[in-house]
């Protein structure tokens, strides 16, 4: 296959998701040749069917920083870019409906107590006054005021723009069927147009990232979860907070439409990775076996179907499924409204405007991989944000950018780097999840 282009870049980036795409940026400001590949269009999966919350109550303490870190982007992120991201810093606020969740918070101040985080805890009465009208027996909340959110269809689109205007290069709708090695390291990647040479590769990919690696010999331990969200009809002007309760979670965006979903509720479409990596993911899947629908279904027999060989699947899984269009689970996705309604009894008349689902790419530690210490010289990986990814990104794509400069990232990330796995290096879950 001849090459797309003779010249040899310093690195080409597979994903145009907002971490693939905020690298791109980043790395072409910094005097970098860039190359940022998406077998579909721009941020069609899970960089645009996120929640639109930019959050910084994440999973464990070492994931606060970098949270830290892309909130402080974010605040002039509209600027750098030149783009109206819809971007608004009301906070997060999650409401405790029980002794246990309200100790959990407790506990989560505690933990963030040294990184210079704004922790508040909220009585009952102080929940009610920034959401009035609020039920459902409300003991306190957590609230964290620097917390924001913005509109991910916009996002990643101006993180593109500016890389290109950068000096990036956009090739989209072009799949990646394989990285191009040699006893030497990274030589550039095989793509459906032909070959791209590059002194370096940066898999950026999502939830696609465990299978373009898989042949290189690279054990990512990686799979997805189906997040359905819906959003309502347009209501007046409430509230600039996200919002996380017992049964929902919840923001209201410009338009004033409020966009529904749960972390409490969310399916798992098996496939034949899971029955890989089920060792590595056992522990977790048993934690949240109560939040977590087994699935059956298009996934598995489209594995199955790759597996032989003359199918299109088989040949280029990637450009056989180019927009990927998850299908909402309504099941799941009827008591986040229902919860809405109990919550917050005002907007019990809003319809439904839109339904959507999206895959969340998950590591067993739901924490990313960001390392450029792999296997294979020249290789970097950045994925398995594991929802935190639009909220993460920019400081994400930051750090990687200087990893492709062959810098130190402003933020460790040590506790990020692919072999934690197989060390066993990984955290146990505290009690404060979010």
């Amino acid at each position: 296959m001849q090459p797309l282009s003779r010249e040899r870049v310093d690195v080409v980036i597979v994903g145009a998701g907002i971490v693939g795409a905020s690298t791109a940026l980043y790395a072409a400001r910094a005097g970098l040749k860039v190359i940022l590949l998406d077998k579909g269009a721009i941020g069609f999966e899970q960089s645009t069917r996120n929640w639109g919350w930019v959050h910084q109550q994440v999973r464990y303490p070492h994931l606060i920083p970098l949270a830290m870190q892309s909130r402080r982007i974010w605040e002039t992120l509209e600027q750098d870019l030149g783009a109206d991201l819809e971007w608004r810093q009301g906070g997060n606020l999650n409401i405790a409906g029980s002794p246990e969740a309200m100790a959990g918070y407790e506990g989560y101040q505690r933990a963030a107590a040294d990184t210079g985080l704004d922790v508040e805890l909220l009585s009952a009465a102080q929940v009610a006054d920034r959401l009035p009208g609020i039920r459902g027996g409300v003991l306190g909340g957590l609230f964290i005021p620097s917390d924001g959110q913005a509109n991910p269809h916009r996002v990643t689109r101006a993180f593109v723009d500016a890389a290109v205007v950068a000096g990036a290069t956009l090739l989209q709708g072009c799949a990646v069927h394989s990285i191009l090695i040699s006893s030497a390291g990274v030589q550039g990647v095989v793509t459906e147009r032909g070959s791209l040479l590059a002194d370096q590769v940066l898999v950026a990919a999502g939830a696609w990232s465990r299978r373009l690696l898989k042949p290189l010999g690279i054990a990512l331990p990686q799979n997805a979860i189906r997040s359905t969200v819906i959003r309502t009809t347009p209501a007046p002007p409430y509230t600039q907070a996200t919002g996380w309760a017992p049964e929902v979670a919840f923001r209201q965006d410009a338009a004033g439409r409020f966009v529904l979903a749960s972390g409490a509720r969310s399916t798992f479409d098996i496939n034949l990775d899971a029955l890989t990596d089920i060792r590595q993911f056992g522990a977790t899947a048993w934690q949240f076996r109560r939040e977590l629908k087994l699935a059956m279904g298009r996934p598995l027999i489209r594995d199955l179907l790759g597996l032989i060989p003359g199918t299109r699947t088989h040949a280029s899984p990637w450009a056989a499924l180019r927009s990927n269009e998850p299908p909402p689970d309504l099941e799941a996705a009827a008591p986040n409204l229902e919860g809405f309604a109990r919550l917050l009894p005002r907007f019990a008349d809003l319809a439904v405007e839109k339904i959507w689902a999206g895959n969340i790419d998950m590591t067993p530690d739901q924490a990313p991989v960001i390392d450029n210490r792999t296997p294979v010289p020249g290789l970097v990986i950045a994925t398995g944000f594991s929802g935190h990814g639009f909220a993460m990104g920019p400081a994400g794509g930051l750090c990687v950018s200087q990893l492709l400069q062959g810098r130190a990232a402003d933020t460790s990330l040590h506790a990020f780097r692919l072999a934690r796995f197989a060390e066993g290096d990984l955290p146990e879950m505290p009690d404060f999840y979010p």
